[in-house]
């Protein structure tokens, strides 16, 4: 009696962990099988190398899948999870560390105010110098600094009981350069960060990473738990976010959010932003096994939806909540708008996306226009240099700067020179560097029609030709270039409000001498039209 065997059979692994992201490739280097969190793939008998990723952080294993009936498991590796959280399941936590973090986050030790807290943690050693963290409001003031921190040999840490609001989060790069973020406290949360740092040894000092932290965001009479299943769920969904790998949370974890049962509203945010940033699945013959299916377009933003309805119920109009709106197209996206800036990267592209010079939610003057100029980093986090303190306003109403003239400093020697002085802003040195990197491309092109018209007969009398009649490739060069200096894509060029844009323009123009126009946004374009 013989018996026949299926040609193919399912295979399962299963990581635990929502935002893990599995890749089942055969022995020809071939990808036939991928899943989040989860796989579960019909494939054919055979030797399979198992690719487990979480953030950027690769497991390989090697599997065999044997010919037989029934579905067969197998067990995934212990997958590293490098946090500066000192969570259990964390590789290289300390559970001293974990002790005091749990033992300090119920203490308070520093009050400004009631509602919600801010945790900050350091595992570092105490002797430390050169490690400079503070806690201040957008309004400058000071709440907490490192000395107020609780300390010990291998960590410190500090509890802040303060009103619910935005604040700033201030610490000094291995340059000893100020760097800043935006802390969001909710009222009923903790916020809890855990920084990493690292020793400058040329200099023998330390620095906090705050582009590599990790935040929390348990209920207040919760706290910290070393061991909260939720909290190594949302370390692995920030570094996917921080990856930029396209990864949507499993379904395990889409169930959670859609039905809002989530203890920790940060993985919320972090899943809704990596819903946000899913591009349409594949179709036809570029469609590949993906296990469990993934939803719909349609259903993804009916998902999204629910999580930012779930998200404002529990923590209210949190930056990071309410620019999800704009992926949505909400109708009520149109009236945010953000004086401080967002926590997360991935906000702040969609409040980039949705700028425009007539309308931008970043209000002029405000914080968030002034950082534009000075992101700094990369990673999940929003981090930016300390901007220079306001100058007196300047009268721009129908005043606006002549590009031509702009652009002849740009071309001329004096450039370097122009660009190296100590009294520009950021948001100057951005938009002169994008009329020096303009500038130059339309000098390539002219160098390259003179290279051309030399080889041509008659070329004595090119270069008196050319007084009157621009070549063809230095006319497409200055086309290009007046499509840059359109205010949309002026803005999505610089990521600076086109608001701050002008203001610079103007505020250049008198640094080097650049005669001033009293002409309106027509006027400017214009001038800018010379170019063709």
């Amino acid at each position: 009696m013989s018996t026949s065997l299926s040609p193919k059979r399912k295979l399962i692994a299963d990581t635990g962990t929502p935002t893990a992201e599995i890749v089942a490739i055969d022995a020809t280097g071939n990808v036939q099988a991928r899943g989040i969190g989860r796989l579960e793939a019909e494939l054919t008998p055979g030797i399979y190398k198992i690719r487990y990723r979480i953030g950027n952080r690769v497991v390989d294993k090697l599997e065999e899948l044997p010919f037989g009936d029934g579905a067969w498991r197998v067990s995934a590796p212990e997958l590293p999870l490098d946090s500066p959280a000192p969570l259990m399941s964390s590789s290289g936590v300390s559970p001293a560390n974990a002790s005091f973090a749990r033992d300090w986050n119920h203490e308070v030790h520093v009050r400004h105010g009631t509602g919600s807290k801010v945790f900050i943690f350091v595992s570092t050693p105490q002797n430390s110098p050169g490690l400079d963290i503070e806690l201040r409001t957008f309004k400058g003031e000071q709440l907490a600094t490192l000395a107020l921190f609780r300390k010990t040999e291998s960590c410190s840490g500090c509890t802040i009981e303060l009103n619910p609001g935005i604040y700033l989060l201030r610490a000094r790069d291995g340059d000893g350069v100020s760097v800043e973020r935006t802390v969001v406290a909710s009222g009923g949360w903790q916020t809890q960060l855990f920084i990493p740092v690292a020793e400058q040894e040329q200099k023998g000092t330390w620095y906090a990473d705050l582009s590599e932290s990790a935040l929390l965001m348990p209920r207040l009479e919760v706290g910290f738990e070393p061991s909260v299943p939720d909290f190594r769920w949302a370390e692995a969904a920030r570094q996917a976010l921080a990856s930029g790998r396209a990864v949507t949370p499993n379904d395990q974890m889409m169930r959670a959010l859609f039905n809002g049962k989530f203890d920790d509203p940060i993985l919320g945010i972090f899943a809704g932003h990596l819903l946000a940033a899913q591009p349409d699945p594949p179709t036809g013959s570029e469609a590949t096994t993906v296990s469990p299916a993934e939803p719909a377009p349609s259903a993804k933003t009916s998902l999204l939806a629910e999580v930012v309805s779930n998200l404002q119920r529990l923590i209210g109009d949190h930056p990071d909540v309410t620019t999800l709106l704009f992926r949505l197209a909400d109708a009520n996206s149109g009236n945010l708008q953000y004086s401080e800036p967002p926590m997360l990267r991935s906000s702040w592209a969609l409040i980039l996306k949705s700028s425009t010079p007539q309308r931008d939610p970043r209000p002029p003057g405000s914080y968030s226009a002034r950082v534009a100029s000075g992101l700094w980093g990369s990673g999940a986090w929003l981090v930016w240099r300390t901007p220079p303190e306001p100058v007196e306003e300047l009268a721009t109403e129908g005043t606006t700067f002549d590009w031509q003239q702009l652009f002849a400093v740009a071309e001329s020697e004096e450039l370097s020179s122009a660009l190296s002085r100590a009294d520009l802003t950021p948001t100057e040195f951005a938009v002169l560097s994008v009329i020096h990197g303009s500038a130059r491309q339309v000098a390539v092109a002219r160098n390259f029609a003179s290279l051309i018209d030399a080889n041509k007969p008659l070329s004595k009398v090119y270069p008196l030709v050319r007084k009157f009649i621009t070549s063809d490739i230095e006319k497409t060069a200055k086309q290009r270039v007046a499509e840059v200096f359109h205010p949309e894509n002026l803005t999505a060029v610089t990521g600076i409000p086109y608001s701050s844009i002008e203001e610079a323009g103007v505020s250049l123009s008198k640094k080097l001498g650049v005669q001033l126009q009293k002409t309106g946004f027509s006027g400017l374009m214009q001038k800018v039209r010379w170019t063709k």
